[in-house]
């Protein structure tokens, strides 16, 4: 664990030796194979024998994991699904519902969360797990603070997002030998600068100029509530897959856990409206420090399961 001054020290070190965004980078990012903190879920069908893919997620330490709550759910029942119902994939595999995992054993989420996709006014949608064995050995990630995030911002620092949507469609596809060609999702990771209020209003309200009046959901009072990072077509951005994935930034074994995806608006890889492609996008994150509560209750319940 990180002590307050040290935590300092390393986040300085850590941003002066980050490469600017797009140095070296490939459209969707880069591989995150074996990457230890990147992780899919995997929820069980009616069939007991068979579970099918679903989000992303980040490996907080061995047995706490963070994603979002909505993944959480059965869609068509709009009903929570329960803790048995719901498996972590090995770190840094490709996406195999035939692959090894583990059964997570509690979820802890806002009591005031409501399922719902509306663009910017969820800002609640996460959730926070503890599994009944160890993931994998990981130590225990440090949550970002409001001031130092507020530090990352001003100084429009990068922040790394793993995931399991961010390859192109064309990367998650494989052809077998019988010719079916079958989803396949590997993990990737990309590292977006954060960009400050002023620049997320401008982006938003300027795609929305030739309109007679703003969308409904484009509530600018939301904005705050969010951090925002930027991404380009040299970049990558988040994806389909990519819902509950972590933004962090480590050092060696040491991570700073920032938040969960709340996913993108205008994906210059992703979404095929004309008006987002051109010049980028902006990508959402639920700041972790306004869930002191979540991760208490999962390192308590973590602690009684020892």
């Amino acid at each position: 664990m990180f002590t307050k001054k040290a935590l300092i020290a390393w986040l300085t070190f850590a941003m002066a030796f980050v490469p600017a965004a797009g140095v070296s980078a490939i459209e969707g990012g880069e591989s995150a194979k074996n990457h230890p903190r990147v992780v899919s879920l995997f929820f069980q069908s009616s069939n007991p024998t068979s579970k099918y893919d679903g989000c992303s997620a980040y490996l907080y330490s061995p047995r706490i994991v963070v994603t979002q709550a909505h993944c959480l759910f059965d869609y068509a029942k709009n009903i929570r699904l329960p803790a048995s119902k719901v498996f972590v994939g090995i770190p840094g595999k490709i996406m195999d519902s035939r692959g090894k995992m583990v059964q997570v054993a509690r979820i802890f989420m806002p009591a005031d969360y409501l399922n719902t996709r509306d663009a910017l006014q969820n800002t609640r949608d996460i959730a926070v797990m503890v599994t009944r064995k160890p993931v994998a050995k990981v130590s225990r990630s440090t949550p970002v603070t409001e001031e130092q995030l507020n530090n990352l911002v001003a100084t429009g620092s990068l922040v790394t997002v793993g995931g399991y949507g961010l390859s192109s469609p064309q990367e998650r596809k494989i052809r077998t030998s019988g010719g079916y060609v079958k989803p396949f999702k590997f993990p990737r990771k990309v590292s977006l600068p954060l960009v400050q209020r002023v620049e997320v209003e401008g982006f938003l309200t300027s795609r929305f100029a030739r309109e007679e009046h703003l969308p409904q959901w484009l509530d600018l009072n939301q904005i705050s509530k969010y951090a925002w990072v930027r991404s380009s077509q040299e970049t990558g951005a988040t994806c389909d897959g990519d819902s509950g994935a972590g933004f962090f930034i480590e050092s060696g074994k040491q991570a700073v856990f920032v938040g969960a995806n709340a996913g993108p608006m205008g994906s210059p890889n992703c979404q095929k409206d004309g008006r987002w492609n051109s010049s980028g996008g902006l990508n959402r994150i639920i700041p972790i420090f306004k869930y002191p509560d979540l991760l208490k209750s999962a390192l308590d319940y973590e602690a009684k399961l020892k």
